[in-house]
């Protein structure tokens, strides 16, 4: 299961790489520039995603001090998981949780790539030196669709990500027909 994560981490590197080369072309302050409506601007949502990693590192970090005791994944993970996928992919607008809705006002996208590169190498070297075992074991709690092992994790990471890649999208193109 270690190899399987390897392959998914790296899938999701490279989108998360290949974001921020689509966001070089745009200065700081067009990535900073909200929405018409008031939302999120880019740099907001890419700080999002980086504050629900940020809180799974945190998390996974405790977890994994200790796994003896923690139960492993089974069929219902994965159905909660595949739902979750679903969810993310519906276009219903919804609140992201409070803990991941603070987002600065303004940052720079080359603070926001070292931000997200560091908690990224951080739980890459994490998952790294976990036992092969703890792949299949309740090591991540999402608020909505509850524990799931790190690859169920990684799926829903890739998920969030798309969803919020839409929105990157949506923002930038707002801002190209003004």
């Amino acid at each position: 299961m270690k190899k399987e994560f390897l392959v998914h981490f790296q899938r999701l590197e490279t989108s998360r790489k290949a974001l921020f080369q689509k966001l070089m072309q745009h200065s700081d302050d067009e990535l900073n520039r909200k929405r018409a409506d008031g939302g999120w601007s880019a740099i907001q949502v890419m700080q999002h995603l980086i504050q629900a990693e940020m809180g799974t590192l945190a998390y996974l970090q405790k977890k994994t001090k200790d796994i003896s005791g923690v139960e492993k994944s089974g069929f219902m993970h994965k159905v909660r998981t595949l739902l979750l996928k679903i969810f993310l992919k519906l276009p219903i607008k919804f609140k992201a949780p409070k803990m991941v809705a603070e987002v600065p006002d303004y940052a720079s996208l080359k603070e926001t790539a070292t931000q997200w590169q560091l908690i990224r190498a951080t739980l890459l070297q994490l998952c790294i030196d976990l036992p092969e075992e703890a792949f299949e074991k309740e090591l991540f709690r999402h608020p909505l669709a509850g524990r799931m092992n790190i690859l169920q994790m990684l799926d829903f990471f890739d998920s969030h990500f798309e969803r919020h890649l839409a929105q990157i999208d949506k923002v930038l193109a707002e801002k190209k027909d003004k």
